[in-house]
C-alpha cells in the first residue's frame, strides 16, 4: 500500500475537478444544452467531458439514485467512462449544485476511462467539481499504482489534498467536507516548476511532474487515486484537455464552470465580458406585413448563448421575456410567438444579454412591420 505521507511535491497536469450535491435539470434548464454545443469556444484538443446533467449523452435523464454503468463522454471521442461498482445519478435536493445534478461515489465504486500517462500524454490539463461527503482519505482521479504516479488526492491530512507527480504538491482546502470544490490541474511532463495547480480557478502552486510515464495504471480511474483511497462523495463534471492549457483558455473553461455551478470565482481569473451581437431579427419568410391578431413567428439569431426579450412598440411581448437562445458556435437562435394586437406601422425590437461571464446587453435596430385587416371573418 502507498504511504503517501512520504514526500510532497507538484504536477504538469490541468485538472479541474467538482463534487457537490445535484438535482436533475431539464435539458432546456442546463448551462450547455446536451449533448455538447462547443461550450469552450474553439479550445482545441478535448480528450474528455463528462458531465452529470448530460449522462447520458442525448438529454434523457436516468432514474434519481440509478446506477450508472456508462458514463457518456462528450467530447466527441467516444471515451466513455466505464463504472466499477455501483455509483449512482443523484437529482434530489440535498445533492444539487446550483440546480445540477451530480454521480454520487459509495467510497466502493469508481469510473475508468482514457490513459493520461506521461507518455501517451505528457501535457494535460484536468479540471473537476466534486464535493466530499467523508472525512476519510479520498481520491478525485489518478492512475497511481502505488508509485506516486498522476493523482489528485482531495482529501489528505486533514482538510488538505496533494497532487502526485513522483511526488507530491499540497493543496490547502480541497478536502473541506460537504463545499462544493473546483480543481484545475496543469501537468508538463518533466519541465521544472512547468505544472501547476488551481484552486476555484485561482493559482495554488507550480510543481514539476517526473511521475513514471509508462508505469502506472493505463486507465484514468475517476472516484480513486488509481489502487485505492476511493471517493466518498459526489462529482459534477470533469473535463481533460489534451494539452497544457494557456491562461486565456483556462479562463474560458472557468467562465463555462462558474456559470453552470455558481462557483464565485473572482473576476480575474474569468474570461472578459464581451457582448452579445444579433446576426439577424426577422418575422418568418423574412416577411415585412402581419395580420392582426394572428400569430406569427419572430426569430432573433446572436452571437453566443444568451436571454432574448422581444418587444412590441416598445412594450414586452407576452411569453417572450428572457428567453434562452440555443445553439453552437457563434449562432444561437430563439423565436417569439407574436400576435399583433395593433393595427398600423409596428416596431419590433429585442435585447440580448450574454448568459456566460456576466456579459452586457445588446439592441436590435427596430423592424418595421405593417400590421393589416383580416382579410376573412373570425
Amino acid at each position: 500500500m502507498l504511504k503517501l505521507k512520504d514526500k510532497v511535491v507538484g504536477i504538469t497536469l490541468s485538472i479541474l475537478l467538482v463534487s457537490t450535491q445535484l438535482l436533475i435539470p431539464t435539458t432546456s434548464s442546463a448551462s450547455n444544452p446536451c449533448p455538447n454545443t462547443n461550450a469552450f469556444s474553439g479550445i482545441t484538443n478535448l480528450i474528455l467531458w463528462l458531465r452529470a446533467d448530460c449522462v447520458t449523452g442525448n438529454g434523457a435523464d436516468p432514474a434519481d439514485n440509478s446506477t450508472v454503468s456508462t458514463w457518456t463522454d462528450l467530447s466527441g471521442n467516444g471515451s466513455n467512462a466505464i463504472a466499477n461498482g455501483s455509483p449512482t445519478y443523484q437529482s434530489g435536493a440535498a445533492y444539487l449544485i446550483n440546480s445540477q445534478p451530480v454521480i454520487n461515489f459509495n467510497g466502493a465504486s469508481t469510473f475508468s476511462s482514457i490513459d493520461i500517462r506521461a507518455n501517451s500524454r505528457p501535457n494535460i490539463s484536468i479540471f473537476a467539481v466534486y464535493k466530499l461527503r467523508g472525512s476519510n482519505q479520498a481520491g478525485v482521479w489518478g492512475v497511481d499504482d502505488g508509485g506516486w504516479d498522476r493523482f489528485f488526492m482531495a482529501r489528505w491530512s486533514g482538510d488538505n489534498g496533494i497532487i502526485s507527480h513522483s511526488g507530491q504538491t499540497a493543496v490547502p482546502n480541497s478536502g473541506v467536507v460537504n463545499a462544493t470544490k473546483f480543481i484545475t490541474t496543469i501537468y508538463k511532463y518533466n519541465e521544472g516548476s512547468g505544472s501547476s495547480v488551481y484552486d476555484n480557478g485561482a493559482f495554488v502552486s507550480t510543481f514539476t511532474d517526473t511521475a513514471d510515464p509508462n508505469g502506472a495504471y493505463t486507465n484514468l480511474r475517476i472516484g480513486s487515486i488509481g489502487h485505492g483511497f476511493n471517493l466518498t462523495g459526489d462529482i459534477a463534471e470533469i473535463i481533460i484537455f489534451n494539452q497544457a492549457l494557456s491562461e486565456t483558455d483556462r479562463k474560458t473553461i472557468n467562465t463555462y464552470l462558474n456559470t453552470k455551478y455558481n462557483l464565485g470565482i473572482a473576476s480575474g481569473n474569468l474570461t472578459a465580458a464581451t457582448t452579445p451581437l444579433f446576426n439577424s431579427f426577422a418575422l418568418a419568410g423574412s416577411a415585412v406585413t402581419a395580420i392582426y391578431r394572428t400569430a406569427v413567428s419572430v426569430t432573433a439569431n446572436v452571437n453566443q448563448s444568451s436571454k432574448v426579450t422581444f418587444y412590441s412598440n416598445g412594450k414586452v411581448i407576452p411569453g417572450c421575456k428572457n428567453l434562452t437562445a440555443t445553439g453552437s458556435g457563434t449562432s444561437f437562435s430563439i423565436s417569439c410567438t407574436w400576435k399583433p394586437s395593433n393595427r398600423g406601422s409596428i416596431s419590433l425590437r429585442a435585447t440580448a444579454v450574454g448568459i456566460s461571464g456576466g456579459l452586457t446587453g445588446a439592441l436590435t435596430t427596430p423592424l418595421k412591420v405593417q400590421v393589416n385587416n383580416r382579410t376573412t371573418k373570425r
